[in-house]
């Protein structure tokens, strides 16, 4: 972003809405009101980063704002902090561990659970040495270098739908990149 939004015709400031576990701290599963985990890596630049472009930071929990406030204390972060609404604030972005950017389609919503469940990431990690088990798909090999492309499915566990539901987003991926592919590379009609 090259210009500072506060300084656009707004009639408020724009604001970067941040979840709390998971996103601003080292959260890996409920263990009561007292944990509150460590920083995340990187979390002072990042804050530091949005204020330098001039956005407004609220952090949005369903921990009790005085609690949030305390730890932003604690670490040396609260003066990069606004606020900390308790109803869902207006923002220009929402930043959280176990958010779907949607996109208007129901049903890639629906391939999204079913290929991936409703885990954050936080706890993919947790099983990140577990065996995979993986199909490579070569799709076009014929076309020119350029336009050839390839998907690693992870199918660690899958069921067959969970499989099926893998591959059609694999596919949706691949069929965006060829799009792009083919509008940089080849002349319009």
């Amino acid at each position: 972003m090259s210009e500072n939004p506060k300084t656009t015709e707004h009639t408020h400031p724009i604001t970067i809405c941040l979840d709390f576990d998971g996103v601003c701290n080292t959260y890996t599963g409920w263990e009561g009101d007292d944990e509150l985990y460590e920083p995340q890596a990187g979390l002072r630049a990042f804050l530091e980063r949005l204020k330098t472009m001039g956005y407004e930071i609220v952090v949005f929990s369903t921990r009790p704002a005085a609690v949030l406030s305390y730890w932003f204390h604690q670490h040396r972060l609260r003066h990069l902090i606004d606020g900390f609404p308790t109803s869902k604030p207006p923002a220009v972005m929402y930043v959280d561990d176990r958010g779907f950017n949607f996109s208007g389609d129901f049903d890639e919503v629906i391939d999204e659970i079913e290929a991936y469940g409703t885990e954050p990431w936080w706890h993919k990690l947790c099983w990140k040495d577990r065996p995979r088990e993986s199909v490579t798909l070569n799709l076009s090999p014929d076309l020119p270098e350029h336009l050839t492309g390839h998907a690693v499915l992870d199918l660690a566990g899958c069921d067959q739908t969970t499989a099926l539901a893998r591959m059609r987003l694999a596919l949706k991926d691949l069929e965006r990149e060829f799009t792009k592919a083919i509008k940089e590379r080849c002349p319009a009609e």
